[in-house]
């Protein structure tokens, strides 16, 4: 380890094996220490730096906090898609309560467009009771109609999702 004083014009070299050798031309050296060295009347005194005082905290806050730790490993519970309600109130037809669902409900095939409805019998049964069903389009379909199945005259329901068609037909 090399250590350069400065004595005037010349620097004195302190070798690790104290050893000692004058420099005329000392190189330049930065000496980065928190310990800053004097010469008072030919000698050297050390002269160490006052610590950094502390920050002042205005916390007045005095009590204990218990801070429960999370697993971030864990997975988030998977989110459950709300079902779809369908309803067709007491009072109007099958074919009126089709054709709302159809126009409420985007077709898959095609972003921006609804189901379009094709009613090809004349029959259209009223709804005495509310009708109320649960889940995606299709499968309210096929529950409503599942319940005229076993009337005098069943309607029958068939969907073509790349044209977004509902075809209604008695057999």
């Amino acid at each position: 380890m090399k250590r350069y004083f400065l004595a005037g014009s010349a620097a004195v070299l302190l070798l690790a094996g104290c050893q000692t050798q004058v420099l005329n031309n000392p190189p330049k050296v930065t000496i980065k220490t928190p310990v800053i060295a004097s010469q008072n009347a030919g000698k050297m005194e050390v002269i160490k730096q006052a610590p950094k005082p502390r920050a002042i905290s205005s916390n007045t806050f005095k009590g204990t906090t218990t801070i429960k730790p999370i697993n971030l490993t864990q997975n988030p519970p998977p989110v459950t898609p709300v079902e779809k309600q369908w309803r067709i109130e007491k009072g109007t037809t099958l074919k009126d309560g089709i054709m709302a669902w159809a126009v409420k409900e985007m077709c898959s095939a095609a972003d921006s467009i609804n189901w379009t409805v094709i009613w090809e019998t004349p029959i259209n049964y009223r709804i005495d009771a509310p009708l109320q069903f649960k889940g995606h389009f299709k499968s309210a379909l096929n529950d409503v109609f599942s319940l005229y199945q076993y009337a005098q005259k069943p309607l029958y329901v068939e969907t073509n999702t790349p044209q977004c068609l509902i075809q209604v037909m008695e057999q």
